[in-house]
């Protein structure tokens, strides 16, 4: 899914506040967009994005275990905890 909200939000962090991508990862299994975004102060984020209808999470400053489970844990753990956060309007 090329043209995503997943390749497209985080590669706008980069070019305008100086972000850094960590990680980048497709799990077709759960049908989820994971992208790991390190910030120009040092907070991170973690994006999740469903790829088979619209919506956008995000999970401010994850600890080391969520990154982990980013990484290649099961991804639905994130988007449905009471830490993720809901992005509208974007896309």
């Amino acid at each position: 899914m090329p043209d995503s909200t997943s390749t497209r939000f985080p590669d706008f962090l980069v070019e305008q506040f100086s972000a850094r991508i960590i990680f980048r990862r497709t799990d077709l299994d759960s049908l989820l967009h994971v992208v790991g975004v390190e910030l120009q102060d040092g907070g991170r984020l973690i994006l999740l994005e469903r790829s088979y209808r619209e919506g956008l999470h995000y999970l401010p400053d994850p600890t080391d275990e969520e990154i982990e489970i980013a990484q290649s844990g099961e991804p639905w753990t994130l988007w449905n905890s009471e830490r993720s956060r809901f992005l509208t309007g974007i896309g």
